[in-house]
Order: structure tokens, then C-alpha cells, then sequence
């Protein structure tokens, strides 16, 4: 009985230390912005695997500066919240990486007029989202935005 509760208990520790592992933020460096290829977008995420992507967009959310201006396009499931200090609706695209345990959002602002619920995908409805990158701060805080955004 003793040797089973100690082979339960390193079970245990190791599924806690591998997930620990996997949503542990880390520093991403010298991620290269990818060029104009002529389709009027700058950086592509919706190419790239789960754990690429989420590394780009854990750059872009980490150093928004490099991609100010520059045309995104994302896939991810679409969500809505509310501002707690103005009270707005705003929309985003989620980005979860490879094993759906850690994910990482970024509010989209669309291009037209349109009414939520009807104008949009039902919540966690994948969506593909192209707009202009842009930021603002919050204290400390960094908002990345996607302006004037198409949505598919």
C-alpha cells in the first residue's frame, strides 16, 4: 500500500511539474518580423503551428512597438468582454498554443458598423481577424489592438 501511494504521489508531482512547464511565460527573443510578401500583410500567424504562433503573439503582446502599424492576420476563437471602466463591449481573437493550456488575446476593432450578437460569430467560434496593429497603456498595462479589422 506504501509503495503504491508513493508511485501515485511522483505521478502526481510530475503532471504538476510538466504542466507548470508548459504555461510557464518565458522570454521570447529575437522573434523576426516577417516581410510584406505582397498580400498587403505584414506578419501571418495563421500559417504558423500552435506553438509558434502563441510565441508571436506573446512577442507582440510583450513588445508591441516592433509591430505598431503593421498589417496582422490571426485565427483564433473569437470572445467578447466588457470594459469595467467605461462599460464598452469589446471584441478579441483568442490565440491558445499548442496544447489549449495557456492562451493570450487581443481586442480587434472592426472596419464597419456592425451589432453584436447579430453581426458576429457565436463565442469561441473560430474566427480569422486581419487589422492594423496598434497599442495603448493602461498604467503598466499593455492593450493590443487590431484596428479597422476584417473578420472571416
Amino acid at each position: 500500500m506504501k509503495r503504491i501511494r508513493m508511485i501515485l504521489f511522483a505521478l502526481i508531482c510530475t503532471c504538476l511539474i510538466t504542466m507548470n512547464g508548459a504555461c510557464r511565460k518565458t522570454t521570447v527573443q529575437n522573434v523576426s518580423i516577417p516581410e510584406n510578401n505582397g498580400s498587403g500583410v505584414d506578419v501571418d500567424l495563421t500559417d504558423l503551428s500552435g506553438n509558434m504562433v502563441y510565441a508571436q503573439v506573446y512577442d507582440m503582446v510583450t513588445s508591441p512597438e516592433k509591430y505598431r502599424r503593421k498589417t496582422v492576420k490571426m485565427r483564433g476563437l473569437f470572445a467578447t468582454r466588457t470594459d469595467e471602466k467605461t462599460g464598452e463591449l469589446q471584441y478579441g481573437c483568442v490565440i491558445q498554443d499548442a496544447l489549449a493550456c495557456c492562451a493570450q488575446g487581443i481586442q480587434f476593432i472592426p472596419a464597419e458598423e456592425m451589432r453584436y450578437p447579430d453581426d458576429f460569430p457565436a463565442m469561441g467560434d473560430e474566427i480569422t481577424v486581419t487589422g492594423e496593429f496598434d497599442f495603448t497603456m493602461d498604467g503598466n498595462v499593455i492593450n493590443c489592438i487590431l484596428k479597422g479589422a476584417e473578420t472571416e
